[in-house]
This record gives structure tokens, C-alpha cells and sequence, in this order.
């Protein structure tokens, strides 16, 4: 691309620019804007083998991770720059390979410290677990042919996802971030399915069964089950959608897991994070109205302990994700030796410190959620015999 669309003290996407503030993660800056610029874009093999090339649009990709030195990016196919959707197999083992937008991720707040955590996480889920994520391929990236180090390229969480991976209507899907931000479509028919549980007994099996008409329960328990597996402090990065059909349930995507199996924070509890009336996240800023409720019901709690024995024994065993970790270590550990170089805040020995550290918290984890799970829910003899303790 043309260097100004980056560099530009006044057009630039990665420049500081004129608002430029000096407090962390200086607002105003270019970086902030809503821009987006025209590029050229190539992905090739690792043998410098060539596969698809396009023109597209970019813009800056992210929220506090902006203000870092490595800036995430949006790759946008638009017509008025050439194709609308491109069609390459990117990931692995993933049945979709039509694309209309890609994310070259910085690995967020993770950047300086292992640079792994949110990509670890979409991997153990992956082809184990029923929960939608971004999926993920490290890559390589020169900008106008310089060296700027590795990316995560990961898939974009938008109506496309949707229609690609589930077959929704993209223009007929309703996806609503956080508590109320309103993605696509509208917010009316979760705002009232909010106010049914809030004002009806969900003991009550009528009660119950119309809310497993709203909400794909199994979906949901598993939701919460890795983002508190993964003891992610910041809860507040929900997402949900439905197509607006009849029969369409809402169902949740897991993304944004940088603060997750942190060394300071691993062995606080966060099963009861998604149970708490008062909310979750940040100062309780998020709601908790469905979960908080729903487990005062037989059958729900009975199905959330049946989907975590199932899991903690396949998905969460400490020997798969020991060897998910180790492989994804291993694919880019040598390239790391270069990407440290090229931004100076990591070194490598840094970085391989940090990235044992991480491992000694995952070797940990289960045996640390399981005695979480115990205690928050109180379970009984019985119950814990399905986690296989005794």
C-alpha cells in the first residue's frame, strides 16, 4: 500500500496523528479513527509459494490493544476494491473456506508476555466443543516488503461467520455484544426474553422448557464452562446472536481470551462469576440474569455438572491441552527469535519464560477448577462422583 495510508502524520491508520494523548491508551489518536485504507494482499506458503492475492481494504483492528507498537488489522473484501469474498482454505481441520473479512491479530493485551493465550484457547475448543470462536493460523507479516513480525490470523466474528458456519441469514440475524450493543439486527426479542426469566418461576418445568426454546442450553453451559475454565477475567467481551426465524435459539461465541490463565489470577474462583445475581466483569457491569437463575433449576444444574464431567474428562484433560500448547510453542518458537527483534519490548528469553510460566499454569488448571466447581455449586457426593472424584 501506499506508506501514507499507514504513516501519515494526518491520514496515516498507524500514526499517532494530531489527537494524539499522552495517557495510555491515547484516545484521539489515528489509530482511533474509523478508518480504512485500499492494499494490496498476498497470502503465500512458507516456501514463498504464492495462493491468492487481492485487493482489499484494511483498518485498524481492536480496542486498548491499538495503542500497542504491533496494531491488529481488519483485512475487508469490498467490490469497490475487487472480490467481496475470497475463497481459501486459511485453517486447518475448518470446513469453511469463504471469506469476506480476516483479522491480523497482535495477540491483544498478550502481545508482550507469552503471545499465545487467546489463540491457545480458540485451539482447545476446536473440534471438541460446541461453541463457536475465531479459529487461528500464525503467520508471518511483511508490510511493502518489511519484516513486521508474526500475527494471528483469525477469523472475523460478523454476520458472514454466521452464514458461513451455521447457514443463518447474514441479513436476518440479530448479535448483540456486551449487554446491549446491538451488532446486527435488534435487541427487542432478547430484551424480552430477559424480562420472562426475571419474572417467572424458572423451577417451574413449563417455565423451563419454553426458556430451552429461547436458549441452546448445551451451547450456553459450555460457553461459561470455557470462559471459566479458562479463568478469563475479562468477561465483559460477550457476544450472542440468533437468526429471527421460528425455532432459532441464541447461542454465544467465545473471543478476546488475553487475560485468560494468568499466573496472578488462575487460582481465583470464577465458576461462581457467571452465578452472581449482582452480575460479572468489571465492577459487575454485565448481566447475569440468564445463568444466575437458571441454576436454581434441577434440570439445568443436572445438565451443567453432566456437559462439565463430560469435558474436564475429554476437552479440558490436562494431556490435551498440554499437547495443543507444546505443538503451538513449537510452530513458532524459532519465528519468535525474529518477531522479539523486531519489537524490542520482548526479548526472546523473555518470551520463553513467559511461555513456561503459562505452561505450569495449564498443567495446573483442572485440579484448581475442579475444587472451584466443587465448592461454588456444593456439590454432593453423587455429584462429584461424575467429575470422577470422590
Amino acid at each position: 500500500t501506499d506508506e501514507d495510508n499507514l504513516y501519515d502524520y494526518k491520514t496515516g491508520i498507524w500514526a499517532d496523528g494530531p489527537g494524539y494523548t499522552q495517557e495510555f491508551p491515547h484516545v484521539g489518536a489515528n489509530y482511533w479513527q474509523d478508518w480504512e485504507r485500499p492494499v494490496t494482499f498476498e497470502y503465500m506458503t512458507a516456501n514463498g509459494d504464492s495462493q491468492v492475492s487481492f485487493d482489499a481494504g484494511i483498518s485498524v483492528f481492536g480496542q486498548f490493544s491499538r495503542a500497542l507498537e504491533q496494531k491488529s488489522l481488519e483485512i475487508k473484501l469490498r467490490d469497490k476494491y475487487g472480490p467481496d469474498e475470497i475463497c481459501y482454505p486459511f485453517f486447518e481441520k475448518n470446513d469453511v473456506n469463504v471469506f469476506s473479512s480476516l483479522v491480523l491479530r497482535n495477540s491483544g493485551q498478550d502481545f508482550e508476555i507469552a503471545h499465545i493465550r487467546d489463540a491457545f484457547c480458540s485451539q482447545v475448543i476446536k473440534g471438541s466443543i460446541d461453541v463457536d470462536f475465531m479459529d487461528y493460523k500464525p503467520v508471518v507479516c511483511y508490510v511493502n516488503g518489511k519484516y513486521h513480525g508474526i500475527y494471528d490470523l483469525r477469523e472475523k466474528i460478523d454476520e458472514d461467520y454466521l452464514a458461513n458456519h451455521h447457514g443463518i441469514d447474514s441479513e436476518n440475524v440479530d448479535i448483540i455484544k456486551g449487554n446491549d450493543i446491538v451488532n446486527s439486527g435488534s435487541i427487542d426479542e432478547y430484551r424480552k426474553l430477559l424480562k420472562y426469566i426475571k419474572t417467572h418461576d424458572v423451577t417451574n418445568d413449563s417455565v423451563y422448557d419454553y426458556i430451552c426454546s429461547q436458549i441452546d442450553i448445551d451451547e450456553l453451559i459450555s460457553y461459561w464452562m470455557c470462559e471459566s475454565f479458562f479463568s478469563n477475567t475479562d468477561t465483559g467481551n460477550i457476544r450472542f446472536y440468533r437468526e429471527n426465524k421460528k425455532g432459532a435459539k441464541w447461542r454465544w461465541i467465545f473471543f478476546d481470551a488475553d487475560w485468560a490463565l494468568f499466573p496472578t489470577t488462575y487460582e481465583q474462583s470464577s465458576v461462581g462469576n457467571y452465578l452472581n445475581p449482582n452480575g460479572h466483569g468489571v465492577s459487575n457491569a454485565f448481566d447475569t440474569t440468564i445463568m444466575s437463575n437458571l441454576i436454581k433449576n434441577k434440570k439445568f444444574r443436572k445438565r451443567l455438572i453432566e456437559i462439565h464431567a463430560e469435558h474436564l474428562n475429554t476437552t479440558f484433560s490436562t494431556k490435551r491441552l498440554l499437547k495443543i500448547y507444546d505443538d503451538m510453542i513449537e510452530e513458532i518458537d524459532d519465528e519468535m527469535q525474529y518477531h522479539t527483534k523486531r519489537w524490542q519490548s520482548l526479548g526472546y528469553n523473555g518470551w520463553k519464560s513467559n511461555v513456561a510460566v503459562l505452561r505450569e499454569v495449564i498443567e495446573k488448571k483442572r485440579s484448581v477448577f475442579i475444587k472451584d466447581l466443587i465448592k461454588t455449586l456444593d456439590l454432593s457426593k453423587e455429584e462429584k462422583s461424575l467429575l470422577g472424584v470422590k
